[in-house]
C-alpha cells in the first residue's frame, strides 16, 4: 500500500473557493486557480469581513485616508469604521496562520488586496485618491509573517508567478517542517 503525503496547508480568501461570503452575497471561486493549486494544496479559508461579524450581505467597505491613517470604512457612511476589528481579527488568528506555509488572498480587497487597492479620501463622495493601498488584512499578514508566501489570484493566472508562488510555498514548508 502506498502512502499518500498530506497536501500543504495554505490559507486563501474564502471568496476564492466558491464560498458565498461577499459584501453583495455572491463569490468569486476562481476555479483555475482552484483546480491547479488543488493538487498541491490544502486550503484554508478566511474571511476577515465575515469572521468579525460584519454579516451577508452586508454594506460595502473601503479603503479611505484620514490623516495618515487608512481605514477600514462603510462606503455610504463613514461613521462605520471596521479597521479595529480587522486588525484585532488579524492580531487573533496569528496562531492559526502560523500553521500555514503560503496565502492567497483576494485583489481589490480592503481587507484583502496586497497591492493596487482603492484608497479614498475621506470627506469625499467617490474621489479616489490612488491604487496604492493594501487590504487590512494582507498588510497585517505581511508584517507579521514577513517570509509567509503571498500572492493575489489575478498573479496566480500568470504561468511563471503561478510555479514561483508554488516552489516559494513548498521552499518554506521545507524551511519549516511542520505545515
Amino acid at each position: 500500500m502506498t502512502h499518500t503525503p498530506e497536501k500543504i496547508k495554505i490559507g486563501i480568501s474564502s471568496c476564492l473557493l466558491g464560498n458565498e461570503v461577499r459584501y453583495d452575497g455572491g463569490h468569486k471561486r476562481d476555479a483555475n486557480v482552484i483546480d491547479e493549486l488543488g493538487k498541491y494544496f490544502d486550503f484554508v479559508a478566511f474571511c476577515p469581513e465575515v469572521e468579525t461579524g460584519m454579516g451577508v450581505p452586508r454594506k460595502p467597505v473601503h479603503l479611505v485616508r484620514r490623516g495618515k491613517e487608512i481605514l477600514a470604512l462603510q462606503v455610504d457612511n463613514h461613521a462605520r469604521d471596521f479597521t479595529r476589528q480587522l486588525k484585532v481579527f488579524s492580531h487573533d488568528t496569528h496562531r492559526k496562520i502560523s500553521e500555514l506555509c503560503g496565502f492567497i488572498l483576494k485583489e481589490n480587497s480592503p481587507s484583502c488586496g496586497m497591492q493596487s487597492v482603492r484608497v479614498y479620501q475621506d470627506n469625499a463622495v467617490d474621489e479616489m485618491l490612488d491604487r496604492e493601498g493594501e487590504g487590512i488584512f494582507a498588510r497585517s499578514l505581511k508584517k507579521q509573517f514577513p517570509r509567509l508566501p503571498l500572492e493575489e489570484e489575478d498573479g496566480l493566472h500568470d504561468p511563471v508567478l503561478r510555479k514561483n508562488f508554488v516552489e516559494c510555498v513548498f521552499a518554506y514548508h521545507q524551511s519549516m517542517r511542520k505545515c
